[in-house]
């Protein structure tokens, strides 16, 4: 699922992962995400919209993609809390050339066309000695989000959320002896969307009095004093454009003159490896993997001047959604942009066994991983231009009588609304290991652990007017403003290093923040197993896993008093610790009807401690992660795979019941007193059932193998939020309704060409993916399922 502007999947295997209450916004995934054995997750930024997320590998030249359930830590280098998704890529052959080719076309209903061009080659260089694979894929894919005026309805920008990926995986096998071979990999991939999917739903009209601007009391406990202005009224119709518009990229420079401006997004990455692999004697295997994961996300989000005119209508309107545009005024806009750089480099050493007729099998290694990732954001406006234009009103009454422009450290240049650098460097050092003993032929017991030594260091540097800097400042750019309140501004210091650590008093126009966490936790594993027959297994496994912990930066207290009061808390806590699981599972493989059906079948109970959750400070718009829920995941999966006549059936059904088992305090020691953040019972933000239903039927079309095949995705009712009664608690959001998509593919062999036709989301369902909403604001936009598309594609295979 995916959040808000964030693109980047939150991933959540059995309830455990990045939804409701427990998102995994400002803390580490809790899946990781692989290609091949090179581990791809990363640390994700707190409560900001900054390229959070481990973006998953666009990959066309695909061996297989495997989930693995349930904590993986004593099998693979980076810890996976809640299960590991693998990427697994073929590998070069030393003997025989091969490939494939495709070129696609693909129009959306209601939006536009896109196309997309594959090609996968590889075999021999020297034979028996050197090969390589190179796979590249590129595609454009069409938009279907139309940006409409807020006034009278005309559309000002078409498919804007278009965009286009590119890729390219390469592998070089040297088989350096019969014993000792070397694979130099590299990935590369670039996703841009010209702007994002999140559309805004129905609303109501939106009535707004004529009035005069002028100085109407204090703001912020600061009194203004400048010119009058008057203003006429005017109406904003209701927006009933469902699940194809949006209206926050224009500059309204009149109501009928709007220019749209995009909010585009790219990531880059790019990731070279390096495994080395020795065989001993037919007896252990040795493997080296050296990785280097670089990736970028950047981009900007423009939004008109909603939420600055909020701040200059004093009088009475219907909704506290302002205009975009007011007569006689400067259209008021913001510009926020973010720059998230992760580099991290791995290295895994690992030895395992290779005769599988050995009684004991067993894997162990030293992970180790040393990553930092930086972060800039900042949130431009051009409020300074219409404070000029209003007569010098100043830019602080814009934002709620906070300074704008005016803090500056010589030869550091501030944002005005907000500019935050960020550095977080953590190092891991992890030994693993895995051991299976065949105690008989048939029953085998299995036991493993984990020892990670942790350590993260946060830096940050965060200013302008949400900051927490002193209200009321009038500066150079407010001239010909009058402040009626001089003694309630304090002086900054002429000393600018002299701001304290993690300051957010007032004072000082930068928050310093400087922390570190280190952390050792152990995590074990143990098993059994069970061969009924040669093809039928029966098992049972405990294993825990864990996710490192991290630093919180301070909010601004003047900003977030009231929801800090609201919680029972002067300050956030300076930093979170690891969350653990304890997972039980029991389940079987069978091969049924003399080997034509494959059944897997599980049932599974997780404990989490000490989950670390992300609480959003609605009022001021900040979040900050802590500790303390605890929580419960129980259900069971069922996966059937057949073949009866010409039909290929599979089905996969599973229940999840993921709930908080206790109820979640802001200060656990205050008891009944302190606000509560979940209550027991409360689910997780996992749905209950999930469905996945195929059946392909293989048949000749003028003796030509052809098929046609029908899928069906099912994902059953979650809670959004916290239930009644909680501080995140949001009627509008509660209930995450079912969702129901259907896939039709249909295609010829020629030969070794495949031409194919097919139509994703059959039915064309509108279902709400996500909801969200602005701060102090009941504009609500949400993001669906791409429309209906109907696409055809040719496929050639050598």
């Amino acid at each position: 699922r995916t959040s808000g502007a964030d693109n980047n999947p939150n991933l959540t295997l059995r309830g455990i992962g990045g939804n409701a209450l427990n998102g995994t916004s400002g803390a580490a995934p809790t899946t990781g995400v692989y290609i091949d054995d090179q581990p791809l997750q990363k640390r994700n930024a707190n409560g900001l919209v900054t390229g959070s997320g481990s973006p998953l590998p666009l990959l066309y030249d695909l061996d297989r993609i495997e989930v693995l359930r349930g904590p993986q830590g004593t099998l693979y280098g980076g810890s996976s809390e809640g299960g590991t998704l693998r990427f697994i890529t073929p590998t070069p052959s030393l003997t025989t050339y091969s490939g494939l080719a495709r070129v696609g076309v693909s129009g959306v209903e209601g939006g536009g066309l896109g196309n997309e061009e594959g090609i996968a080659i590889g075999g021999p260089i020297v034979q028996d000695k050197l090969g390589f694979r190179i796979s590249g894929y590129r595609d454009d894919r069409p938009g279907w989000i139309d940006d409409k005026s807020l006034y009278d309805g005309h559309t000002f920008g078409t498919d804007i959320n278009k965009g286009h990926d590119y890729s390219l995986n390469f592998k070089l096998l040297w088989q350096i002896t019969p014993d000792l071979k070397a694979t130099l990999g590299f990935f590369g991939q670039e996703n841009y969307d010209q702007d994002s999917s999140n559309f805004r739903l129905n609303s109501g009209a939106q009535v707004f009095a004529g009035g005069v601007f002028n100085n109407t009391g204090k703001i912020n406990g600061v009194n203004f004093s400048f010119p009058a202005t008057t203003f006429p009224a005017y109406t904003i119709p209701a927006m009933t454009q469902y699940g194809e518009t949006s209206n926050s990229n224009g500059r309204y420079l009149s109501t009928t003159n709007v220019q749209y401006v995009s909010s585009p997004r790219r990531t880059i990455a790019g990731i070279p490896s390096l495994t080395l692999d020795y065989n001993w004697h037919d007896t252990l295997a040795f493997r080296s993997i050296s990785t280097w994961d670089s990736n970028r996300t950047s981009g900007n989000t423009f939004t008109g001047g909603g939420s600055v005119r909020t701040g200059i209508l004093p009088y009475s309107v219907t909704s506290n959604i302002a205009p975009e545009y007011i007569k006689g005024v400067p259209d008021v806009f913001n510009t926020y942009f973010f720059n998230n750089r992760h580099n991290a480099y791995s290295e895994e050493v690992r030895v395992s066994t290779i005769d599988p007729s050995s009684p004991l099998q067993f894997v162990a290694g030293i992970f180790f991983q040393k990553s930092s990732l930086r972060e800039t954001v900042g949130q431009p406006g051009n409020e300074n231009l219409v404070s000029l234009a209003l007569r010098g009103v100043p830019e602080g009454y814009f934002l709620g009588g906070m300074p704008v422009n005016t803090m500056q450290v010589p030869g550091q240049p501030l944002i005005d609304v907000s500019t935050r650098n960020i550095a977080v460097n953590e190092t891991e050092l992890s030994g693993f290991a895995d051991a299976t003993y065949a105690i008989t032929s048939k029953l085998k017991v299995t036991a493993g652990f984990r020892y990670t030594d942790y350590t993260q260091s946060f830096s940050q540097i965060y200013g302008g007017a949400v900051a927490g800097a002193p209200p009321g400042f009038v500066g150079a750019s407010d001239t010909g403003a009058v402040e009626t309140n001089p003694a309630s501004i304090t002086p900054f210091p002429t000393n600018y290093a002299a701001c304290p650590t993690n300051n957010s008093t007032l004072g000082c126009p930068y928050q310093y923040t400087n922390n570190t966490l280190h952390e050792h936790p152990i995590t074990p594993k143990v098993g059994l197993s069970y061969n009924l027959t040669s093809a039928d297994l029966l098992y049972f496994t405990y294993a825990q896993g864990f996710r490192p912990g991290g630093v919180n930066p301070p909010v601004p207290v003047a900003q977030c008093a009231a929801d800090l009061a609201a919680l029972g808390i002067g300050a956030t806590p300076a930093t979170y610790k690891h969350d653990t699981v304890d997972s039980y599972e029991a389940g079987g493989k069978f091969r049924l009807f003399d080997g034509r059906a494959q059944l897997n079948t599980s049932v599974f109970r997780i404990n989490w401690q000490d989950i670390q959750f992300t609480l959003p400070l609605r009022q001021c718009g900040f979040s900050y992660v802590a500790n303390g829920a605890a929580a419960t995941s129980t259900g069971f999966e069922t996966q059937a795979t057949g073949r009866v006549g010409p039909f290929l059936l599979n089905g996969n059904v599973a229940y999840d019941q993921a709930i908080y088992t206790a109820d979640v305090l802001a200060v656990p020691s205050q008891g009944a007193k302190s606000a509560i953040i979940a209550k027991k019972g409360d689910n997780l933000g996992s749905p209950d059932w999930t469905v996945n239903l195929g059946a392909e039927y293989d048949h000749d079309v003028l003796n030509y193998p052809s098929y046609l095949r029908l899928d069906y995705m099912y994902t059953g009712k979650y809670e959004r939020t916290t239930s009644q009664g909680t501080t995140s608690y949001n009627a509008a959001f509660f209930n995450g309704n079912e969702t129901h998509t259907m896939n039709l593919r249909t295609g010829v062999y020629v030969k070794a060409t495949e031409v194919a036709f097919y139509i994703k989301n059959l039915t064309n369902s509108q279902e709400i993916l996500n909801l969200n909403e602005g701060v102090n604001s009941n504009v609500m936009t949400g993001s669906t399922f791409q429309p209906r598309t109907y696409g055809m594609q040719i496929n050639y295979r050598w």
